[in-house]
């Protein structure tokens, strides 16, 4: 049902249907009943920031009204970023194409008075939907799901709600006789030291995550650490060596990797030394040895998701490879990134990131990126038949950001 509920959603809003407000009031009351976690919420507030128009203005008002002061309440953190992001929408939205820009005003005005605390309390129990199963969600934990991966057939093809009830099971068995310190034995310490992770600190962080059971608990487990900023290098490297390393691209470190990202802002700069670390591996190998094809496809899996999200802008390519001359694994490394980045949803944020680097806004030397990435995505993309013509034409716009600076 909640697959069901979350993808008829996003076709709705797709084709600007009434029906998406019926079925964003499902999914809001499956929240309230404790069925759905705040992540999916902010995740499904994310996906209406991007392109607003009237309709996702009143979605995003119904949304945060019903569920704005449980949301501050689960994760503040995430909330103040919710309200820089919408702040940040409505700047560079066209006012000409609304029939009532004061709506605008309102949403502003609304996410302000959930920040400070002057809009009332949200009552957390099934009000309308399903009343039959008030009883027995309220005997559920939260489903562990992202509304993204939803949208995913394979995913949904599995029995994913299983692992809520794993996870619920773990967490218990962790509280009662602390089973984690199992996984942190020698097979731990093996583990860490064959992943390349040879210092104490190093380890203790790869311990920290890997004893995890999901996001949240990991940024709890990270916290107890103590890190200083000197060690943020340390646990940004971890952090994507892991999910490079995977047999198959696993978001959990993606969705590790914003968390801490939009918790501390020099963690992103954390993030993009570490970057330049892999793009140099991609390009003079490590031990001899060039990297993987999965190794690169994890990873470039993850850049595109953050830069997707506008977790990370494109100043992370400061310390990439000449573009226009990089090798073949580097070809390939950055067409699935920007292919990942620009996947539905993500559209957004990228023409918010070569926005910036067109005006050259935080960029020093944008000229040094600018002027290769024009020339790697036309001739990676542009006119590729390989590649999907939705993106093509993303491609296209990005280009003309890009290359109307030249202009002014």
């Amino acid at each position: 049902m909640v697959a069901h509920a979350a993808r008829a959603w996003r076709r709705a809003v797709a084709a600007k249907n009434r029906a998406s407000f019926g079925l964003q009031a499902v999914l809001v009351e499956l929240f309230h009943g404790n069925l759905l976690p705040s992540t999916f919420l902010f995740e499904v507030i994310e996906q209406l920031i991007l392109e607003l128009d009237e309709q996702k203005i009143e979605l995003l008002l119904l949304l945060i009204r019903s569920t704005g002061p449980a949301l501050r309440h689960s994760d503040p953190g995430a909330l103040m970023d919710i309200v820089n992001r919408v702040k940040d929408a409505a700047e560079v939205l066209d006012l000409n194409v609304l029939e009532d820009r004061s709506r605008v005003q309102v949403l502003l005005d609304l996410v302000y008075d959930v920040k400070n605390h002057k809009t009332e309390e949200t009552r957390s129990n099934i009000r309308f939907v399903l009343p039959w199963m008030k009883g027995i969600l309220q005997e559920l934990s939260p489903l562990q799901v992202q509304l993204s991966d939803l949208y995913d057939d394979e995913f949904v093809s599995t029995r994913w709600w299983r692992a809520n009830e794993i996870n619920r099971r773990n967490i218990e068995n962790q509280k009662a006789n602390e089973a984690g310190k199992e996984r942190t034995g020698n097979g731990g310490a093996a583990l860490a030291k064959q992943l390349g992770f040879n210092t104490d600190f190093r380890r203790e962080i790869f311990t920290a995550i890997s004893t995890s059971v999901d996001v949240k608990d990991a940024v709890q487990r990270l916290s107890k650490l103590k890190l200083r900023k000197q060690r943020y290098d340390d646990c940004a490297h971890v952090i994507i060596h892991c999910c490079a390393s995977e047999s198959q691209y696993n978001k959990f470190y993606s969705l590790l990797a914003r968390r801490v990202c939009r918790d501390d802002r020099d963690m992103l700069y954390a993030f993009r030394h570490g970057f330049g670390n892999a793009f140099r591996v991609m390009e003079e190998g490590s031990d001899g040895c060039k990297p993987t094809s999965t190794y690169l496809r994890n990873l470039s899996q993850m850049l595109g998701y953050l830069w997707g999200l506008g977790i990370l802008d494109l100043g992370v390519l400061k310390r990439a490879p000449d573009l226009t001359d990089c090798s073949d694994e580097s070809v390939t490394f950055f067409k699935l990134a920007f292919e990942s980045a620009l996947a539905p949803g993500g559209g957004g944020q990228m023409t918010n990131a070569f926005q910036q680097l067109a005006t050259g806004d935080g960029f020093k030397h944008r000229d040094s990126i600018r002027l290769p990435l024009i020339l790697f995505l036309r001739a990676h993309f542009e006119n590729s038949k390989d590649v999907a013509m939705e993106t093509r034409r993303r491609v296209r716009h990005l280009i003309g950001i890009l290359t109307s600076a030249e202009d002014n």
